[in-house]
This record gives C-alpha cells, structure tokens and sequence, in this order.
C-alpha cells in the first residue's frame, strides 16, 4: 500500500529548503525517504556517539585522567 505523507517548511528551516529546492519531484521524495531511513537506523548511534565524545572531552578538558584495570 502506497501513501503519501507531507510537511510544511518552517522560518529557521532554510537549510532545508535548499537542499530540497535542488532536488526535482522523484528525487525529492527518494531524498527525504532516504534520509529518514537513514535517521531511523543511525539516530541513536550517532546521539551515543556524540554524548560519548562529550564525556571524552570533559575529561580530557580537566586534565584527570583514571584509568581502570
């Protein structure tokens, strides 16, 4: 079953609007169909990733360093 969803474009969403203005109609919707695989399947892994380069930077930032055996 095929369906169609949409959205609208809101004011700080520029950077959006031009990646999409770029693209025309079936290469919009594979783009956005794409990207949104991509998000469901890289998500969390990428919010891990970052969170966890945070921390690394506190600690490098502090100058303490533990090191468990």
């Amino acid at each position: 079953m095929s369906k169609t969803y949409g959205f609208r474009l809101g004011e700080n969403d520029a950077d959006i609007e031009k990646v999409l203005e770029s693209l025309a109609g079936k290469d919009r919707s594979l783009y956005i169909r794409a990207a949104l695989k991509h998000y469901i399947e890289y998500g969390d892994k990428i919010d891990n990733i970052a969170n966890e380069t945070k921390e690394i930077l506190t600690i490098l930032k502090s100058g303490v360093l533990n090191i468990e055996k």
